[in-house]
């Protein structure tokens, strides 16, 4: 039998490959994931995060769930509210990250199983933003707890559907009815579980389970009481998609968030942090673009909520971590196509401490600046030009005008620098609505 380890490096690793599904890619290629420890549970926990890596959310929900779930299969709940059946997850939950010995153990079955919940819950969070925000969408099931067959591309019935290839999870437990959701029973009480913050649902939203199911298995991992700081982060990135579905601000979801923030950036806040804790398994800059990420999410979850001062320490402490330095000054231009006398404009101008090289992909303008962004901005609206609107959509400025033969810049930027300066410009924004040259131009 495998020795325990000392330290849970599986899940570590499990850890920073999860977030890393949300950040830029770095410049050198991460190493090959690490062999998983000699568990049965190993193999599934490693098939759970390749098809999180993967983008296929419903894959690795069908991986993790039977797992997580099997062992407290119950017909009990067939009678069950919903909010009786999720006290029952959330027991089977903690039943099964205790294992067998009913004590929280770090060895290497204790690692697997953190580690196949904590891709259940990010699969099911990343579902619930593609479907509803980034895209694209594509069919799941509505409930996180069943799968569909691997051979039907995530495609699903409902009662009264002319296929039946679902594979249910707790069959003794959950009948066809319920997962039809007859009459939308169980969208209607997630709907009002994520209001009862004291706001409700803005508009309709597609697998309200899912966040609610990544809610739990999150809660259930912080309620260990083990040191893993990634979890941190998830829950405030999904305390923030519960706000941004709210019609309104709530002071109970305000509150909750904060936590969630303030010891997120204890962990990422610092660069040594952040080294120390993931030591090899990091890329060449990583570290920092990882550290600025966490400050920028920081910087705009304040945004949210109005504040302004602390919104603006935070960004200004990740344009610090990611090697960029953004300052406004004004510059006479020109706003329409037929403006003969030039008028102030409010520029944003980036200069780099860091060489872009060290951190993947970057945007690269060459040319005049003026003329690259409007030919970048006309790039991005296919078959619209200038000439049916006089406003030009970025300001074309005199000096540019003056020195466009005298040679060409070149400006550099990695993607996190890239999110710097767009954050930075809500910033402005929100700071200079009325002001007469509140156009922001990066």
């Amino acid at each position: 039998m495998a020795a325990s380890s000392p330290s849970p490096t599986f899940l570590r690793e499990a850890e920073l490959r999860l977030l890393r599904c949300t950040l830029p890619t770095a410049a050198s290629r991460p190493p090959p994931p690490s062999p998983p420890p000699v568990h049965p549970l190993g193999p599934v926990a490693a098939s759970a995060l390749a098809a999180v890596e993967l983008g296929d959310y419903a894959a690795a929900l069908a991986s993790a769930v039977p797992h997580i779930l099997c062992a407290s299969a119950s017909t009990e709940v067939d009678n069950d509210s919903p909010a009786q059946f999720y006290g029952h997850l959330a027991a089977a939950v903690e039943v099964f990250l205790l294992g067998d010995d009913g004590r929280w153990v770090t060895d290497e079955g204790f690692e697997c199983r953190c580690a196949l919940v904590l891709s259940a819950a990010v699969a099911a969070l990343l579902a619930f933003t593609q479907q509803n925000v980034t895209g694209p969408s594509r069919k799941y099931p509505p409930f996180p707890f069943f799968s569909t067959s691997s051979l039907d591309n995530g495609w699903y019935s409902d009662a009264g559907g002319k296929q039946d290839k679902r594979v249910p999870l707790w069959t003794s437990s959950l009948d066809e009815m319920r997962y039809s959701d007859p009459g939308g029973k169980w969208e209607a009480w997630a709907s009002h579980h994520l209001a009862s913050s004291g706001s409700h649902v803005h508009g309709k939203f597609l697998l309200l389970q899912f966040i609610v199911f990544a809610e739990l298995l999150l809660t259930s991992i912080k309620g260990l009481g083990s040191d893993f700081w990634s979890v941190s982060w998830w829950l405030c990135r999904l305390s923030m998609s519960q706000q941004n579905i709210l019609d309104e601000l709530s002071s109970s979801l305000f509150d909750q968030v904060q936590v969630h923030k303030n010891k997120m950036l204890t962990h990422f806040g610092e660069l040594e942090r952040v080294s120390s804790y993931w030591g090899s398994f990091l890329c060449d800059g990583e570290g920092s673009s990882l550290v600025s990420a966490a400050l920028l999410e920081a910087g705009l979850v304040e945004y949210k909520y109005g504040r302004v001062d602390a919104s603006r320490f935070h960004l200004d402490s990740a344009q610090e971590a990611c090697g960029i330095h953004l300052s406004l000054t004004g510059i006479l231009g020109f706003r329409t196509i037929h403006q003969v006398d030039a008028k102030p404009q409010m520029v944003l101008i980036a200069k780099t401490t860091k060489p872009a090289a060290d951190e993947g992909q970057s945007a690269e303008l060459t040319g005049a600046p003026g003329d690259v962004a409007l030919r970048k901005t006309r790039s991005s609206v296919p078959g619209e030009s200038d000439e049916f609107c006089d406003i030009r959509r970025t300001p074309l400025l005199a000096q540019n005008v003056n020195d466009s033969n005298s040679g060409s810049t070149q400006i550099s930027l990695t993607p996190v620098q890239q999110a710097a300066v767009l954050a930075h410009c809500l910033h402005v924004s929100r700071r200079s609505r009325s002001d007469e040259m509140s156009d922001v131009k990066a």
